[in-house]
């Protein structure tokens, strides 16, 4: 029988999974729904690149979800007892390597969405002159309309 402090560890690890993939799969899903609307612009590299580095979060959560139930069966045949050189920064080299692994696909979902917004960010930011400057919506877009501000000062 399970302990409360056992369960209450079970169902908050089941949340935080979630949670990661809800969030790299969720602005996954916004940015698809995006992507029609940048194509052509400076925006469209940036909606790619993110959607890419979140892919990669989703499958960390996956691998994670999966490492973490041979984490658990590993130390159920230790009757779930920590090694006695388990220390409190949770940094026991002792532990079997689904934990490990599993502590490191989560930690690197979450870098996944942290780096995927400073991408579209960056992005975003980098091309700011050209995605604010005034157009006629019927003029087709060309490498020229959408080459940086400060490139363009140069060329001319």
């Amino acid at each position: 029988m399970m302990s409360d402090g056992v369960k209450i560890r079970a169902q908050v690890h089941a949340e935080s999974v979630g949670n990661v993939i809800f969030v790299n799969g969720g602005g996954s899903v916004a940015l698809i729904a995006l992507l029609p609307s940048v194509i052509g612009t400076p925006l469209f590299v940036a909606v790619l690149c993110t959607l890419s580095i979140w892919g990669f979060g989703l499958i960390f959560a996956l691998i994670h979800s999966l490492l973490h139930i041979k984490c658990s069966l590993a130390l159920d045949r230790n009757n779930k007892r920590p090694h006695p050189d388990a220390n409190k920064l949770a940094t026991n080299t002792r532990l079997p390597w689904a934990c490990w692994g599993s502590r490191v696909c989560l930690n690197s979902s979450i870098i996944a969405f942290v780096c995927g917004v400073i991408t579209m960010v960056a992005i975003s930011f980098w091309h700011l002159g050209v995605l604010t400057e005034e157009r006629n919506p019927s003029d087709p877009l060309t490498l020229e309309s959408i080459r940086p501000m400060e490139n363009r000062s140069s060329s001319s």
